[in-house]
């Protein structure tokens, strides 16, 4: 009663206390996770209240370059319009380099960001069955054709001017050799890492064309490859303590190394943006390093390095694996030398730009009015980021509420039920009192007759 608790040690319900214990964990986790989204919010909304004054430097620098573009401005006057251009362009910036949020500058670099990514781009296919082309390749037997990667599109095969096979959306490699096969016209089989169309019966190349489409479902590399060609990716992070190696030894697809990357826990995950694969480092400042190896076909993928957008990583947690993930939401960078959009991508440099002659402030409008683009694309990005963490936020005090109610449906004592078994057990002692004092009390008048 003293305590309000029905456990206060280990030996009143051992299992008891054990699911207690770790409700209250969770629920420790998730006040806090509700703090960090709402942290997130405040950063977030601290960003598109600068840009939003940064669209209306922007918005000035479009009316001095239409102005500066207008035949009637004199040079002396452009001088002037020039002298207020450098002045916008400082002010932007300041604001890149100098607004912050909690100490942190929010405005950095790409790959400087808490959360920051490497973006690997394929120079030959990343999704889809692959890229096709024809080609011949050395070594290969009369009557074969060697596909070699081609361009994005919807993938189909057309071989001799028949369509002989069109992807479905989760179709590898495999059910292309398959389909193929089941023509009974040609045969078809990969050959260090490539596929080889050959007709049957027939010394004549074939003639195969085809298209591609982005998956996830496909096997890695320009093909999928043999068994046994090892190909594999390694993700070191800033800090040399975490690292992710996923390894391919024939077959495996852009979504199982996505898979693999977040399955690994150390830190990393990865995603498939704009048909290129993204690799993330949640918990370091700079970018992952990323490095791909294969003894065939070269490079992984074909995947070379190249920086993502800076990120905000948001990390909600139940202090269990399963519940437990980033959110990340790309702020990228401003600055005159750089104004991304929403992606981390299509920088504009507008401190190259000048408004002090027509033509180059016609050439200059141009540059503006996509940095422009770019701003809105940032501001839609955060918006929407601003809303999933609202959305996470009420998830999330949802599950406190649940689980504080099962914590103490468990851990409490009952109050009502505890009230009435110590009135009963009172009223027994009470009652067993009086009846001892009354059988003393008969000993005594007996003692009293004798005398």
């Amino acid at each position: 009663m003293s305590s309000g608790s029905r456990i206060n040690s280990g030996a009143d319900d051992a299992a008891g206390l054990a699911i207690a214990d770790g409700l209250q964990a969770n629920i420790t986790a998730l006040t806090q996770s509700a703090r960090n989204a709402h942290d997130g919010v405040g950063k977030l909304q601290v960003a598109d209240g600068a840009l939003s004054q940064v669209t209306s430097l922007l918005n000035r620098a479009v009316t001095l370059a239409t102005e500066s573009s207008n035949g009637t401005v004199s040079d002396s006057q452009r001088t002037a319009i020039q002298a207020e251009y450098s002045s916008i362009l400082a002010e932007i910036n300041r604001i890149g380099s100098t607004t912050t949020y909690n100490g942190t500058t929010i405005f950095q670099n790409q790959g400087d960001a808490t959360g920051a990514s490497t973006n690997l781009t394929s120079t030959t296919t990343v999704g889809g069955i692959g890229g096709f082309g024809t080609g011949t390749g050395a070594g290969l037997t009369t009557g074969s054709t060697l596909l070699t990667s081609g361009s994005p599109a919807g993938l189909t095969l057309t071989v001799n001017g028949n369509l002989v096979y069109t992807a479905g959306a989760t179709d590898t490699v495999q059910n292309l050799i398959t389909a193929v096969n089941g023509t009974n016209q040609y045969t078809a089989t990969l050959s260090g890492g490539h596929l080889v169309v050959s007709a049957i019966g027939n010394t004549t190349a074939p003639t195969v064309a085809g298209t591609l489409t982005t998956d996830a479902n496909t096997a890695i590399g320009t093909f999928a490859g043999t068994a046994g060609t090892a190909k594999a990716i390694t993700v070191p992070s800033a800090d040399t303590t975490r690292t992710v190696t996923v390894t391919d030894n024939g077959g495996l697809t852009v979504q199982q190394l996505i898979t693999n990357t977040g399955n690994a826990n150390q830190g990393f995950s990865a995603e498939l943006v704009n048909g290129a694969l993204v690799v993330t480092d949640t918990q370091s400042t700079q970018s992952p390093t990323v490095a791909g190896s294969a003894t065939t076909g070269g490079v992984l993928g074909g995947f070379s390095t190249s920086t993502g957008a800076a990120q905000t990583a948001i990390y909600l947690s139940d202090s269990t694996t399963a519940g437990s993930s980033p959110i990340n939401i790309g702020i990228g960078a401003i600055s005159a030398t750089s104004i991304t959009n929403g992606s981390g991508s299509n920088p504009i440099n507008l401190s190259t730009t000048l408004l002090s002659t027509q033509a180059a402030a016609q050439t200059a409008l141009s540059s503006i009015n996509q940095a422009i683009q770019n701003v809105a694309s940032t501001r839609g990005t955060l918006g929407a980021g601003i809303n999933r963490l609202q959305s996470a936020s009420n998830v999330i005090t949802n599950q406190v509420q649940n689980l504080t109610t099962a914590e103490d449906g468990i851990r409490a004592a009952d109050i009502p039920s505890t009230v009435a078994n110590l009135t009963k057990f009172s009223i027994l002692e009470q009652t067993g009192i009086a009846a001892l004092a009354q059988a003393n009390q008969a000993q005594q008048l007996v003692l009293s007759l004798i005398k």
